[in-house]
């Protein structure tokens, strides 16, 4: 799983698309926990984003998205 954190944001690249199971339990939930070697966070208000232009993630891995055709991505809130 890609995740990069902006702010008080974190982008999901959704690789395995926006169909997946975990992606559909967090939307139905609304939130969701999620843990890291270097932190945990509370994390609230998951937003499908389709963008083909692959903006909401750094430079550098746009083209490795594109490779895989990957232009969907799960925002999400840190709930602070």
């Amino acid at each position: 799983m890609m995740r990069f954190r902006r702010d008080d944001r974190v982008v999901f690249a959704l690789t395995y698309g926006p169909d997946t199971e975990w992606v559909r339990n967090v939307l139905a939930a609304g939130s969701c926990g999620f843990e890291s070697s270097r932190e945990r966070l509370r994390l609230v208000g998951p937003e499908l984003v389709h963008d083909p232009s692959r903006r909401l993630v750094p430079r550098p891995v746009r083209w490795g998205l594109a490779v895989l055709a990957a232009s969907d991505f799960l925002v999400m809130r840190v709930m602070t």
